[in-house]
């Protein structure tokens, strides 16, 4: 029991709200006060509470809870409101209700003031406090041979880890040194020259789809013209000529323009005339008659 009232006390010297509450109540149980307390702007709102008045006698409870926070010095708490007020069943909104309206909530209230501690006391306090937290995190060790047998294989597998851990960043500080080699000294890694592919020249003066269909289309006018005078078989082989020629332009049009379907049935058009052509090629007379 000792050692938790010490855990207490010493929670409370660290500046523990809650833990200086257990210690007041349990210093001011014996007179029937009950504290409740709230940190706010740097002060310590300290509720007093108790059935009778005359358990709440203004100068006897204030000099008493004085020498109770001097005690225990709690850092960082240098000023004290002690309010007090008879005891109440609402006591979650107590802070609020009495700052409201502090006239009609309390019986009296009073400040005090804590003397900050010496340097000594604080450095004093400061060794104090580290002792207490290394003693209530560090955990105990034991000294039997079971145990140091039980930690000699983890020992030998963490040495283990470290010497390949070491190992495998010299592996990669020499890959990184090799790699930065390297690339400083590109002269002395001969690379082998990256074929570029040369690019074909495109054919001179050729024609795009769209000439093509033009130049097409006007031959077949021409074809059409020649036919209407033509007399002789040389006429209208030269007429059959012409309509082949439109006829080639037109099948050479590619498939990606966009007449590309009237190109092909054009085309076909045009071999069909250049075969009419042929035939009266064929039952004409070489010379035209006068």
């Amino acid at each position: 029991m000792s050692t938790l009232t010490d855990d207490i006390t010493k929670q409370a010297h660290q500046g523990n709200v809650v833990a200086l509450v257990q210690v007041l109540n349990s210093e001011l149980a014996e007179i029937g006060v009950k504290t409740r307390a709230v940190f706010v702007d740097n002060i310590l709102q300290l509720l007093c509470e108790a059935t009778q008045p005359e358990q709440l006698e203004r100068w006897t409870l204030v000099a008493r809870i004085e020498n109770i926070l001097k005690s225990i010095s709690p850092r960082h708490i240098h000023q004290v409101r002690i309010n007090s007020r008879l005891l109440q069943r609402q006591q979650l909104l107590w802070f609020e209700e009495i700052n409201r309206n502090p006239n009609t909530q309390l019986l009296w209230y009073e400040d005090i003031f804590l003397k900050k501690p010496s340097l000594p006391q604080r450095l004093l306090g400061i060794i104090q406090d580290t002792q207490y937290l290394t003693q209530t995190w560090t955990i105990p060790r034991t000294t039997s041979t079971d145990s140091i047998q039980q930690n000699q294989p983890f020992q030998r597998g963490l040495v283990g880890g470290m010497i390949v851990s070491l190992a495998a960043l010299l592996v990669s500080f020499g890959v990184y040194q090799w790699l930065s080699l390297q690339t400083s000294n590109p002269e002395e890694t001969p690379s082998t020259p990256v074929a570029t592919p040369t690019p074909t020249p495109a054919p001179e003066n050729q024609a795009t789809d769209s000439e093509k269909f033009t130049q097409a289309v006007r031959l077949a006018q021409e074809a059409v013209a020649a036919g209407e005078i033509a007399r002789t078989r040389q006429e209208w082989s030269e007429i059959a000529e012409t309509w082949g020629e439109a006829a080639e332009l037109m099948e050479a049009v590619s498939p990606e323009f966009s007449r590309y379907a009237t190109a092909q049935n054009r085309a076909s058009l045009y071999r069909r005339n250049q075969e009419v052509a042929l035939e009266e090629a064929a039952q004409e007379s070489e010379f035209s008659p006068y």
